[in-house]
């Protein structure tokens, strides 16, 4: 009827091991292996300060990218930030480097804004920011290798706010835009002869006027330097890059030319440059160590690397040009409106992977003016149709505008104005333009339940 407690089939019954017997070999186990209690423990330890690590950088990454976002707290974002980051430039130092690099020529409209913060950093971590500055230089040579010529404008403006924040030395920032400017010599415009010269140039205005005032004579051995390749200079191929076709609007490096006497008159100042106050320019950094290396590039390596930049089109003006004709006072100054289309193309640039922070960015912009909605619809236009290609797919300027239209319903009356102004002048459209034209207006139509003027 069953069999004993212990008992094996087909075998005799055994008795169950004794509670000391069993104790001793739990004993020797342990004995054999003394870490095998402590190595859950040590694992959830190392486990907790890799996450602990992963938070903190993610923390600093999350501060860099969002300083300045607050356009009315800069000055007090930049120190508050130096202050919470002091702790953290020993362990994270490296990423700190990485971050505001990497930000500072992605995101044009804080470049001097990271510029100042690197100065405010340097007062308590001078080595950090020596460290900083052959960094910076080795990504700019590497952008002017590989003909990343819009990106090496905005880290150049990086640059020009060391010099105003007083970190770097103006003398330091001359001799690198002479170095910029020799890229140029004996090159050809369509040989990438334009690189040199328009990176220097268009550094210039992102000086502040009392950088200007300190370093005058520079700025002028600066522009008589670059008389000789701009007197030469024939931008012959821009009457076959006007999409309207009646339009002789000149390229950036043209229209950037006309516009720095100007802006010099009105002082090097211009409400589309912001410029973090609390800093004081010098012609020598009073930081030990701190200097910008060499650029270690000529002429030459531009052409051996064949590299190329097209100076685009200015954008054409079919909304505010009219106004400006029938004398309108309200439009804005050249060189205003050469900054502000430079900004707009940059950040479309920056951004263009991602259509909704594009359009948030460029709505962003700290710039308070009546035309500024009208010129920033003309930029994005004049960009899907620029020829001979556009940067990217009429999909992207057409989801563009209806992201800037739906952040901002004022614009939608200035995209209508437009669509009817180009429609106007079909017949004075180059062909493909034309079919762009008929693509995007299609899918603008579809998008707002097909209600226009149709008169």
């Amino acid at each position: 009827q069953g069999r004993p407690s212990g008992a094996r089939r087909g075998g005799p019954a055994r008795a169950p091991p004794c509670d000391a017997a069993w104790r001793r070999s739990v004993t020797m186990s342990y004995a054999a292996n003394p870490n095998k209690h402590k190595r859950p423990h040590v694992e959830s330890e190392a486990a907790a300060a890799a996450k602990q690590q992963k938070a903190d950088r993610d923390r600093i990454r999350r501060l860099l990218i969002t300083l300045g976002d607050d356009n009315k707290k800069v000055v007090g974002q930049i120190r508050g930030l130096a202050g919470a980051l002091e702790e953290d430039v020993e362990l994270h130092g490296d990423l700190m480097a990485d971050t505001v690099l990497e930000c500072a020529k992605c995101i044009p409209a804080k470049a001097g804004i990271y510029a100042a913060w690197v100065s405010r950093m340097s007062e308590k971590h001078a080595p950090w920011a020596v460290a900083l500055m052959p960094r910076v230089i080795e990504e700019l040579r590497l952008l002017l290798r590989s003909g990343r010529t819009r990106r090496a404008q905005v880290l150049m403006q990086f640059i020009a706010g060391l010099g105003n924040s007083g970190l770097l030395g103006l003398d330091d920032i001359f001799v690198l835009l002479e170095e910029i400017a020799a890229l140029s010599q004996g090159l050809r415009p369509s040989k990438g002869g334009d690189v040199g010269v328009f990176l220097a140039l268009s550094t210039l205005p992102f000086l502040s006027a009392a950088s200007h005032v300190k370093a005058a004579s520079r700025v002028e051995t600066l522009l008589q330097g670059l008389q000789e390749y701009l007197s030469s200079r024939r931008a012959g191929w821009t009457a076959i890059l006007q999409f309207v076709k009646s339009k002789a609007n000149p390229d950036v490096l043209e229209a950037l030319l006309a516009a720095l006497e100007p802006m010099k008159r009105a002082g090097w100042t211009s409400q589309c440059v912001r410029h973090v106050p609390g800093f004081e320019p010098v012609l020598e950094s009073k930081v030990e160590g701190m200097t910008l290396p060499r650029l270690e590039m000529t002429a030459e390596d531009i052409k051996r690397g064949k590299v190329r930049f097209q100076p685009p089109l200015m954008a054409t003006r079919l909304l505010t040009g009219p106004a400006e004709s029938d004398g309108a006072d309200d439009h804005m100054p050249c060189y205003d409106r050469w900054l502000l289309e430079e900004g707009i193309v940059l950040t479309m640039d920056a951004f263009g992977l991602d259509v909704q922070e594009c359009a948030k960015q460029l709505l962003k912009m700290p710039v308070l003016h009546p035309q500024f909605e009208v010129i920033l619809i003309e930029v994005v236009f004049a960009q899907m149709f620029r020829l001979p290609t556009p940067s990217e797919l009429p999909l992207f300027y057409m989801r563009l505008l209806e992201a800037i239209m739906a952040n901002q319903a004022s614009t939608k009356a200035v995209v209508e104005q437009y669509y009817a102004a180009i429609i106007r002048r079909a017949p004075e459209l180059d062909e493909e333009c034309l079919e762009v034209l008929a693509e995007v207006y299609a899918y603008h139509l579809s998008h707002n339940a097909y209600k226009t003027d149709w008169s």
